[in-house]
């Protein structure tokens, strides 16, 4: 069991939320947009 890790994850858990209530429209249009080009990305190859 690895401390840092836990105390990292709990970081990242916090910037999301943090992302989440500044950001919420605006960042979920663009990770999907993001999300939705990746996959095209891989279906062409």
């Amino acid at each position: 069991m690895n401390l840092r890790t836990d105390y990292e994850g709990a970081e990242n858990d916090c910037l999301k939320k943090m992302y989440e209530l500044k950001f919420c429209s605006s960042f979920d249009v663009y990770m999907h947009i993001a999300a939705i080009s990746c996959l095209s990305l891989l279906l062409l190859v």
